[in-house]
């Protein structure tokens, strides 16, 4: 049986994945609250690209809402690993997601979650997902 630990580096891993989804209707906000608002932030983002920093991070996940692409992703399976105040959340998704031509492309993607504990709040520091095929 996981840990507390374990249990809480998951349940923020599955908020990312909802607020994630609210990105895809338009509405960042949700993401933003998930992050910790650092120079430690770090997006390696689906679409290519890397954002390092608290400003270009909140940057990207606002340009992402404005896409309103209608798309979704959930998690399907999670392992973690949890430190005393790092955690890192390794996931395989499943959904779907519009590319630029407004196709519908079904989606098995691979993502690295990384965390820090900050005031007892398991924050999100770091994301990396592989690239979306059309992307390629």
């Amino acid at each position: 049986m996981a840990d507390s630990g374990d249990a809480a580096v998951r349940e923020a891993s599955d908020r990312f994945y909802a607020a994630l989804n609210a990105v895809f209707e338009g509405d960042a906000a949700p993401m933003i609250a998930h992050w910790a608002h650092s120079d430690e932030a770090v997006l390696l983002s689906p679409t290519g690209g890397m954002f390092a920093g608290w400003d270009q991070v909140r940057l990207a996940w606002e340009t992402a809402a404005g896409w309103k692409t209608g798309s979704h992703m959930a998690p399907e399976r999670t392992a973690v690993t949890v430190g005393s105040d790092v955690a890192v959340a390794y996931v395989l998704t499943r959904g779907y997601n519009f590319a630029p031509d407004g196709s519908r492309n079904d989606l098995t993607m691979r993502d690295t979650n990384v965390f820090r504990k900050i005031d007892g709040t398991w924050k999100m520091t770091g994301h990396h997902a592989d690239l979306f095929p059309f992307m390629g």
